[in-house]
């Protein structure tokens, strides 16, 4: 079940051009078997020429993994407007609130400032 999907990229920042595509993430929570640990599942990547379009859907596991390590490009599911969300549900918006409040800090310092760009 999807909890929460944004538009996120260059149309996010309403910096695209004619040619760019609508590019969509989000997280979901997976199916029981996946959550036992029956089966596994950790993202999965959908592309729509006809509406030229890119969706990347993360477990939630991954999702809160990939946050806890600073990766800006999950990080901005977070922060999008909730307007521009594809599929939102009141946990989902929870969650974005949460990862906002309470698991931005200072420990993703090096994930923007690494040695290479002093």
């Amino acid at each position: 079940m999807i909890l929460y999907s944004s538009l996120v990229g260059s149309r996010l920042y309403g910096i695209h051009t004619d040619e760019s595509d609508f590019d969509y993430k989000g997280y979901c929570l997976p199916e029981v078997d996946t959550i036992i640990g029956l089966k596994n599942f950790e993202q999965q990547i959908s592309k729509n020429p006809e509406e030229n379009s890119e969706s990347t859907i993360f477990s939630l596991k991954k999702f809160v993994n990939l946050v806890l390590k600073g990766n800006p490009t999950v990080l901005e599911i977070c922060f999008a407007d909730p307007k521009y969300a594809k599929v939102s549900t009141k946990l989902g918006l929870e969650i974005n609130q949460f990862v906002r409040e309470n698991l931005i800090g200072k420990h993703m310092y090096r994930t923007y400032f690494s040695n290479s760009s002093r």
